[in-house]
């Protein structure tokens, strides 16, 4: 699975960073963004995404279901 955020849609309620913090992070700006190799990743990570660690999937997809932005976006390898 990949994942990246959408910014333009991104509400700021660190939702994502709070159920998966190894796979999100919230800056100082307030916006969302993912992480790849433990670094914040530019732009949300768009459009191809990261990586979701095997064993931060099932986070990653209650993040997604939880985001009220839905701005989190799954991509199925």
């Amino acid at each position: 699975m990949r994942v990246y955020v959408d910014q333009s849609m991104c509400t700021g309620t660190a939702v994502c960073e709070a159920l998966a913090p190894t796979v999100f992070f919230v800056s100082a700006s307030g916006l969302s963004t993912v992480r790849e190799e433990g670094e914040p990743v530019a732009d949300g990570g768009e459009p191809g995404g990261v990586a979701v660690p095997a064993d931060q999937e099932s986070a990653v997809r209650e993040a997604a279901a939880s985001c009220p932005g839905a701005c989190i976006h799954l991509l199925d390898a």
